[in-house]
């Protein structure tokens, strides 16, 4: 059995919008999983170097992390210059594509991703097909017309993971908005097992969605469907108290995008006729927003998905028995907290 992982975090640094913590979650989910769940290979793709803490050595400590003092909040992020690793749009398919590459009947295969989640109207598509879901990769400026957005549609990531073989594992954590299709096409899973919302069928639900009740933090009105672009209460997360913590929403508008699917991005794998099992931990459902802020225990920015969902493996001890379901729960009790 491999395990393998690919791990991605967008700060946007030196942008407009911008993010303080999806970086730290990439290097905190790839210590975690290299080194209390012994995963044979794990790919970080950031776009900005993490803070010292994240990159010493571990100690003691639970998250992992070295026992020295946190950076100061404020201090200057140092962009991420290797090409190679920087979390590109085509360094993101690479990777996506490095993931399933050669996996085999029992594999277990770790998709993550940090940073901003992106509704996208496709003005080439067809007239009331409905909104895509898609991420903001590090380079989302250079699209192909000069006004229009570089995007990975979530209708490509998913095309890709599940062109995994049957019986390869896959699970997906996604800290960021708008990214609801990933194992659910219809946009209408809002539980575990895949229950369906308003009555869809049942066998349109690709894998297990974690409960909107779990991982999302903050409503928005009203409940939206793919027909509907969401609407955020951008005066939630801009209170004092919030500011104190800060908060920010790992959310952008809606943008009107020429044909998202072309561009320099290499071919997907060839799609099988049958699915690996695949679950996803999404941070916000339709209705909702997603967050970071930043965390007194550690002292660092994170993304409410990410530090509930370490501090829930972390619970269990960082065994390998945990159950989706026991993961679950131990992420309910994350966010009450949170809350």
């Amino acid at each position: 059995m491999v395990r393998k992982a690919l791990c991605v975090g967008c700060n946007y640094p030196g942008r407009v919008i911008k993010l303080g913590g999806a970086v730290a979650d990439t290097f905190w989910m790839g210590k975690t999983l290299r080194e209390r769940y012994s995963f044979d290979e794990v790919v970080m793709l950031h776009d900005v170097e993490p803070p010292g803490p994240l990159t010493a050595a571990p100690a003691a400590g639970a998250d992992g992390f070295s026992s020295a003092p946190p950076p100061q909040q404020n201090a200057r992020l140092v962009r991420n210059q290797n090409p190679e690793t920087v979390s590109s749009r085509v360094n993101i398919y690479e990777g996506l594509n490095w993931l399933v590459q050669g996996a085999r009947t029992g594999d277990v295969l770790v998709f993550h991703y940090s940073g901003f989640g992106i509704e996208v109207d496709d003005s080439d598509g067809w007239e009331n097909e409905g909104y895509s879901e898609a991420i903001l990769p590090a380079d989302y400026e250079n699209g192909v017309n000069d006004q229009d957005y570089c995007v990975v549609l979530m209708e490509d990531v998913r095309n890709i993971l599940t062109s995994a073989p049957p019986g390869v594992h896959v699970i997906c954590v996604m800290d960021c908005d708008h990214s609801n299709t990933l194992c659910d096409p219809l946009g209408v899973a809002v539980g575990l097992g895949g229950q369906a919302a308003s009555g869809a069928p049942q066998g349109q639900i690709a894998g297990l969605k974690m409960s909107s009740m779990l991982c999302g933090i903050l409503p928005t009105q009203p409940i939206t469907t793919k027909m509907e672009h969401s609407e955020h209460n951008r005066q939630i997360w801009a209170t004092p108290q919030a500011r104190n913590l800060n908060v920010k929403a790992r959310w952008q508008p809606m943008v009107g995008i020429c044909s998202p699917k072309i561009g320099p991005y290499p071919h997907k794998a060839s799609m099988p006729r049958s699915f690996p099992t695949c679950f996803c931990y999404s941070a916000s459902h339709l209705h909702q927003t997603s967050l970071e802020m930043k965390f007194a225990d550690l002292g660092r920015i994170h993304g409410v998905l990410t530090y509930s969902f370490i501090r829930g493996l972390e619970k269990n001890g960082f065994g390998n028995g945990i159950t989706h379901a026991d993961l679950a729960g131990f992420i309910a009790q994350e966010m009450a907290e949170v809350r």
